[in-house]
């Protein structure tokens, strides 16, 4: 461990991570410890008040009604601001792991030392992963100790806690190597990693504007097989929202004043060991392919949009298709209230004007590069 920790390699990138795995942690904190707690406080509240939004409360009834209150506070709908905050901080976290691969003045440098590529790219992997893990087990200790303190309030297994943890961590970790495996594949990191954030979510995208254009051209239904079976691949294949859980009601029979908010329902993650086994998954490939990546990246090309020739025409159609598609959705879908004409025309007009800038683009940024 000694001997890991001398190398200066893994000095070079902790010293430039350490910071990012302090923001992660605070982020942590402050928007979703600090929500469970405020919850914790209400509940406190209601007990002191005898009442529930004005509707008495006895008693020996109290913890039926507050039965769900931490499943609801962990595993709620309510995880945007955590979320986004932590893609942010994962975004600066590559940015900062490939700032200087991609400075003109410093990777001759870094070619000269007698380090090899894989040990180069290897070394930043694992420091970004490892600014990920401290960050998400200090906020796993404190949910535990927060368990633990209040757990005379807590009716909800400790497993929720180890659920939510684990399955947080990895969904992170996964969006880290595929936003660590783009930047081997562009030529600047900060365009590399809003890049690497879009394509992340292009998948659901595409295949939700092809459901609602299949709707239109075709005339099903929202509630047709083939475009529920659309619909659900493509929440299956975001990313983003690999957290989500799903409502479950205690009873249809029960109105909330006999039950309370607290006590009507609680959230459950499905298919929780699928979603394990599937970002362990994506977490060797895109780790992989990034080693293969970088080891051919041609340094001298720092600064050019695309690192690799090969990769440019998919760039630009790949651009084509998402501008062509999201102009069809605004314009087609939105304003023209689902109008064909027009849903065909911005998505001819979107595609042209797509490819347009991603060429451009990419020449501009290789006549700079000259």
């Amino acid at each position: 461990m000694k001997r890991f920790w001398r190398n200066p390699l893994v000095y070079k990138e902790w010293k430039s991570v350490r910071w990012i795995t302090l923001l992660m942690t605070l982020g942590i904190f402050f928007t979703k410890i600090m929500n469970v707690m405020s919850h914790l406080k209400w509940i406190k509240e209601i007990e002191a008040d005898g009442k529930y939004c004005d509707i008495p409360i006895a008693t020996k009834d109290f913890p039926l009604h507050i039965k769900y209150w931490f499943n609801q506070a962990l595993l709620g709908h309510d995880n945007e601001m955590f979320s986004v905050f932590m893609i942010g901080c994962l975004v600066i976290l590559v940015v900062v792991l490939f700032r200087s691969e991609r400075q003109n003045k410093t990777y001759g440098l870094l070619a000269s030392m007698p380090f090899k590529r894989k040990d180069i790219i290897v070394t930043k992997w694992y420091m970004g992963m490892l600014s990920i893990f401290i960050s998400c087990f200090i906020g796993f200790i404190a949910l535990s100790v927060f368990y633990i303190s209040n757990i005379k309030y807590i009716q909800d297994s400790y497993s929720i806690v180890l659920k939510w943890s684990l399955l947080h961590m990895l969904m992170y970790m996964s969006i880290f190597t595929i936003l660590f495996f783009v930047q081997t594949l562009m030529g600047q990191n900060i365009t590399g990693s809003i890049v690497g954030v879009i394509i992340i979510f292009v998948p659901f995208f595409i295949l939700s504007i092809i459901s609602s254009l299949i709707q239109v051209y075709a005339g099903l239904s929202w509630k047709d097989k083939i475009i529920i079976n659309i619909d659900r691949i493509a929440r299956k294949l975001n990313l983003y929202d690999f957290n989500r859980t799903e409502w479950i009601e205690v009873s249809k029979d029960k109105v909330s004043k006999e039950f309370t908010y607290y006590g009507d329902h609680y959230f459950i993650y499905n298919n929780y060991n699928f979603k394990i086994i599937a970002l362990l998954i994506i977490l060797c490939i895109f780790f992989a392919l990034s080693i293969y990546a970088y080891k051919r990246n041609a340094f001298e090309k720092n600064g050019n949009l695309i690192l690799f020739s090969a990769l440019e025409p998919v760039f630009k159609y790949g651009v084509a298709i998402c501008s062509g598609l999201w102009l069809s959705a605004i314009f087609g879908l939105g304003y023209a209230d689902n109008n064909k004409i027009v849903i065909g025309i911005f998505l001819v007009i979107g595609s042209v004007v797509g490819y347009f800038i991603s060429n451009k683009a990419i020449k501009i940024c290789a006549s700079s590069n000259k």
